[in-house]
């Protein structure tokens, strides 16, 4: 939604320009606005609104733009016609799309924030401004949902224009590429005389009293931020000394109807450029921007071509290509695993197969185990001996009752001498029973060794 409306006055010297009023400011909204506005500027993009300064007046802030401004397209929207309809659109989207790449975004995209210039190009007003105003970050995701609102709006009821506005719900970007493949097939799309035409006939615009005069404070360096927006209508605004500015001749009379402003004089900033003009070739086309094309408002990118069907393959080829794909994958899976089990008994993972086990076993014992208490346990301990190598051994244990732990394996890690394996035997109830726990090594040698267990309950 836009802030105000822009209203045409003259300089001390003549020029024409534009002013619009920002609503009341105070020190941290203003300092926004300053930065939203000098980060725009410095794009210096021929489809925004040119500023050429941010004044302070009357305790309020004001922007001016180097030339008159022209109605906005809510202004013009019964005149609108699906050509220059599209026109807007494909302006407006391009130049939000250049915002976005720069890291910025308008904020309040609607009808009431696009203008018409005389040249006939859709214009981004007030760029940043009302979000700098609100305190917040606007994004891309959010002009490209108002500018699909934008489509659907002045669109009316052509079909093609509702297409575009749908398909921008995936993204500004797929919204211009609907609109470059169809909006030839308007009548006027791209004609820029036509778009120049809409703005002949609005009502003439009032001037209000309160047009900043030469002596604002200008406010885009920062450095009078404070100053005007301490100041009150009934309090003279301070003075912020500028650079002298070469006179053509001696000074006139200022008249009182001109006391407008003379920013794009006074401001500290590098020049910013204009807008390219608008020039008719000796065929016929109008050129906009940095260089010729057929349709100025249609985007720069070209439309995806039809996409490339490969012919089908062969029966054989297909499965013979299908075939190497599982070899490859079988290929890969079997270096995976070989390294998986060089590398487990370095990582302590048991290797059931005993592959590339590096690990000797030179000797076995088994402590013996006496049991006093009742309902408990023995933990019977075998001690295996080994070189100190990586890799694991299997083991299994055996107790005189006829139980067998089944096959076991354990890693080994290098510089481990001896590892040690544990069976637990459980005993329960009065009395005293005396076995024999028995570790056998299955490999990669057989050894065997065993000790009594003894367990007493009274």
């Amino acid at each position: 939604m836009s802030i105000g409306t822009w209203q045409e006055t003259s300089t001390a010297d003549g020029r024409k320009v534009g002013a619009l009023a920002l609503p009341q400011q105070d020190r941290e909204q203003l300092t926004r606005v300053v930065a939203a506005v000098n980060a725009v500027r410095r794009l210096a993009l021929p489809g925004v609104v040119p500023i050429a300064d941010l004044v302070g007046h009357g305790g309020r802030a004001w922007l001016i733009s180097g030339a008159p401004i022209g109605p906005s397209i809510a202004d013009l929207a019964s005149r609108l016609t699906p050509g220059t309809a599209a026109t807007v659109l494909s302006d407006t989207g391009q130049t939000l799309m250049r915002l976005h790449q720069a890291g910025l975004a308008h904020g309040a995209v609607d009808a009431s924030t696009v203008v018409v210039s005389p040249a006939g190009v859709a214009l981004l007003s007030e760029v940043g401004v009302a979000a700098a105003t609100a305190g917040r970050q606007p994004t891309a995701a959010e002009d490209a949902a108002a500018w699909a609102e934008l489509a659907r709006r002045i669109g009316g009821g052509d079909q093609t224009l509702q297409v575009v506005a749908a398909a921008a719900a995936a993204g500004l970007e797929t919204g211009l590429r609907v609109l470059a493949a169809h909006a030839a097939s308007l009548p006027g799309f791209g004609d820029r005389s036509a778009l120049a035409a809409l703005p002949q006939q609005p009502a003439p615009l009032t001037v209000p009293g309160d047009i900043p005069p030469p002596e604002s404070t200008t406010l885009l360096p920062g450095a009078a931020t404070e100053a005007a927006v301490q100041a009150t209508p009934q309090q003279p605004q301070p003075v912020i000394p500028q650079q002298a500015v070469p006179q053509q001749g001696p000074a006139q009379p200022v008249a009182q109807e001109h006391l407008a402003t003379q920013m794009a004089r006074r401001t500290t900033e590098p020049p910013v450029q204009q807008p390219a003009p608008v020039e008719r070739s000796a065929d016929g086309v109008l050129r906009f921007g940095q260089g010729p094309v057929a349709t100025p408002a249609t985007p720069s990118w070209t439309p995806p071509p039809t996409a490339y069907r490969p012919p089908k393959k062969s029966l054989f080829k297909r499965v013979t290509g299908v075939l190497g794909s599982l070899l490859s994958l079988l290929l890969v899976l079997g270096v995976v695993y070989v390294l998986l089990l060089r590398f487990m008994p370095e990582l302590g993972v048991p290797n059931p197969l005993g592959l590339f086990s590096a690990t000797q076993i030179t000797g076995v014992t088994v402590q013996k185990a006496a049991v006093t208490t009742c309902n408990t346990q023995a933990d019977v301990i075998g001690t295996v001996v080994t070189n100190g190598e990586p890799g694991t051994f299997a083991y299994e244990w055996v107790d005189s009752d006829g139980h067998r732990s089944g096959r076991l394996d354990q890693s080994v890690r290098k510089g481990e001498g001896s590892v040690q394996v544990h069976y637990y035997w459980g005993f329960s109830g009065k009395g005293s029973h005396k076995g024999t726990a028995t570790l056998n090594i299955l490999a990669p040698v057989q050894l065997t060794a065993n000790a009594e267990v003894t367990y007493s309950c009274k």
